[in-house]
């Protein structure tokens, strides 16, 4: 099984439709909720917000949503495109603008499940988890703390530094995760981290 690599949004018209692909991490019903809820707001006024997930490695949990789109249409080909390549924790919204054409059963599967493949082929997948960390720095200390998470943090991408709040968001593989806490329970011991904890 794969993981996102990365969130991702891709667009598409079609026949005049448009659809917007976003790709999700997800991993529990509560997330999947809040992430649909997220995606309504950005794109209030759409005539379907339709979707599916994966969650879970060994005990796998799925589900799909045509969501006023005829039944079989959208979801499940959605959901197809997520099982295909094999991803979990995964969710994607196919978010559809009517233009004023109708697509037919067939058109419309092909619409969903096209736009939910090009957003997965564009997030791109990995074979691990990424954990996350949110570290909260005296300002005294803050450059120098970033710079020993910096070194640890293979990826600079996944590193979020925030010098107006004294915070470090940071997501890392498994294998960094033991470096990572060393550096977190000293920091605390002497006072120059307020604060480092997982929050995923």
């Amino acid at each position: 099984m794969f993981f996102l690599k990365k969130e991702e949004e891709v667009e598409l018209v079609i026949n005049r439709s448009r659809f917007v692909g976003k790709s999700l991490e997800v991993r529990s019903r509560e997330e999947v909720r809040e992430r649909l809820h997220e995606v309504m707001k950005l794109f209030p006024g759409a005539t379907h917000y339709c979707y599916a997930f994966r969650i879970g490695e060994n005990t796998v949990e799925e589900f799909s949503s045509d969501a006023g789109e005829p039944p079989g249409s959208a979801g499940r080909p959605i959901l197809g495109a997520i099982r295909r390549g094999d991803f979990t924790d995964t969710m994607v919204v196919v978010v559809r603008f009517f233009g004023g054409k109708k697509l037919g059963i067939r058109g419309l599967i092909d619409a969903y499940g096209k736009t939910a493949q090009l957003v997965l082929e564009k997030s791109g997948k990995k074979a691990y988890r990424e954990i996350e960390f949110l570290v909260k720095i005296d300002p005294v200390y803050f450059s120098l703390v970033v710079n020993q998470l910096v070194e640890v943090v293979q990826d600079k991408q996944l590193l979020s530094i925030y010098p107006d709040r004294g915070e470090v968001h940071l997501r890392i593989s498994q294998s960094e995760e033991a470096k990572i806490k060393e550096i977190l329970e000293e920091g605390e011991r002497t006072g120059k981290i307020l604060e480092g904890r997982r929050v995923r």
